[in-house]
């Protein structure tokens, strides 16, 4: 009796062992596959250059002067999020802001999100497409710039900083340093989990 639980014990030990590997393994792998590099952003950038441009100018002819709107793809084609504040929504702790998360396309709460801000599904269509198009997840309006996120993984990612003027800045966003300066008015930012 004695040896049966010797090998039980030896055999669970080893099972322990052998998942811990697994799931040691199977992490970096994960994680090693949606983590993004500076030179994929800068090389997504110079590839899809006109569209992100045609991307930001859209997106600037359809928000409202007095809002402020981080538009995003949903979990998939018929979702989408989506945030409206006032125009200091970003540093203003107080703010009241409509939100929805994987809001349904033709839905009443979608409906009444979009109608809030004068939006129908056409525009989201067209944003989901943009979106798509230029590779990139969400789109978010502070003050006279535009922010673009490229893609993120788990502990990184990068965005595209459209500033209306040289003096647009963004220190008043946490966890984020400019990586590089791609033309006179974007910035690639560096998002980081810390």
């Amino acid at each position: 009796m004695n040896n049966r639980w010797k090998y039980v014990k030896i055999a669970a030990i080893g099972f322990a062992v052998l998942g811990l590997f697994y799931l040691t393994i199977s992490f970096l792998f994960n994680n090693s596959r949606s983590t993004y590099t500076k030179d994929q952003a800068i090389a997504n950038f110079n590839k899809k250059e006109k569209e992100l441009y045609e991307l930001v100018n859209y997106f600037r002819s359809i928000k409202p002067e007095e809002k402020e709107i981080m538009f995003g793809l949903g979990d998939n084609q018929q979702q989408f999020h989506i945030y409206i504040g006032p125009g200091n929504w970003l540093t203003d702790q107080n703010h009241r802001m409509k939100e929805g998360v994987n809001i349904k396309a033709h839905s009443a709460e979608g409906d009444s999100i979009l109608r809030s801000i004068q939006w129908d599904d056409e525009k989201v269509h067209e944003l989901q497409k943009r979106l798509k198009q230029t590779k990139c997840i969400n789109i978010y309006s502070s003050d006279q710039s535009v922010i673009i996120d490229h893609k993120k993984g788990p502990l990184n990612g990068f965005a595209y900083h459209f500033r209306n003027n040289t003096t647009d800045s963004i220190s008043w966003m946490p966890n984020i340093d400019v990586a590089s300066q791609l033309r006179k008015d974007v910035q690639l930012l560096f998002v980081s989990a810390r």
